[in-house]
């Protein structure tokens, strides 16, 4: 049995027009890279300013336990969704810096989580909040 349910390109822009609409929050998008190695050869690793995109945050996508040393701690993330045509790493950070166009003071800052989940309309990645004082 076939059937022919493929999307035309013309439905698929329809639905990433409807998708980038929804995208009402600003962030910065801070990719990881490392500039040199340090005394002992390890990796001097920096989060440089990078895109400034529009983004749709989510805070409350996820709550599950982690282990760590046989404890179970309970971790919060949230999920953020990006246009189509960003490039992002597992490894990046993001600065939340405009939440439904208000300026937030301070900043809030991510690590992200989990591999980019490429979606037809956008992108959407999991992030745990930074609270250790290494933001970017």
């Amino acid at each position: 049995m076939t059937c022919d349910v493929a999307l035309t390109p013309c439905e698929l822009d329809s639905m990433e027009e409807a998708y980038l609409a929804t995208l009402l929050d600003t962030c910065v998008l801070l990719p990881y890279t490392v500039t040199a190695t340090d005394d002992y050869g390890k990796p001097v690793e920096v989060w440089e300013e990078g895109v400034t995109s529009a983004c749709g945050y989510d805070p409350q996508a996820s709550r599950f336990k982690e282990s760590l040393n046989q404890t179970e701690v309970p971790v919060e993330v949230s999920a953020l969704r990006l246009p189509l045509d960003i490039a992002i790493d597992n490894r990046d950070k993001v600065r939340l810096t405009h939440r439904y166009s208000r300026l937030l003071t301070p900043y809030l800052y991510f690590e992200i989580y989990s591999d980019p989940i490429i979606g037809l309309s956008g992108i959407t990645i999991l992030m745990k909040n930074v609270t250790d004082g290494s933001n970017g």
